[in-house]
């Protein structure tokens, strides 16, 4: 979620090992580096719409610093993850930076 931009579920393809997103759908289109992420584990499955103000006071799921893409313009997101078989929802800012369109 970018600002009132949300990318669905199906709209975008993850590698991890590479810290490589491709978001294929929508105003956010394009293949991007990920720069940073932290998630924090909040209670519940959380609508994109719903994300609780204090969600950085839960527990700290994951927090990693990999993407090294200098001197392109980067924006900061919020990813929204929901986890059925855990009841829970992983929530935090994500630093993207563009590569290509």
């Amino acid at each position: 979620m970018c600002g009132s931009t949300v990318v669905t579920a199906d709209q975008w393809v993850h590698n991890p090992s590479s810290s490589v997103l491709f978001i294929t759908a929508g105003d956010l289109a394009g293949h991007y580096v990920i720069k940073d992420v932290t998630g924090y584990l909040v209670p519940g499955l959380i609508p994109a719409a719903e994300i609780p103000a204090d969600y950085a006071a839960y527990p700290l799921a994951l927090q990693w610093d990999r993407g090294r893409k200098e001197g392109l313009e980067t924006e900061t997101c919020l990813v929204v993850s929901r986890f059925a078989h855990m009841d829970a929802t992983i929530i935090g800012p994500v630093s993207l930076t563009k590569v290509s369109g």
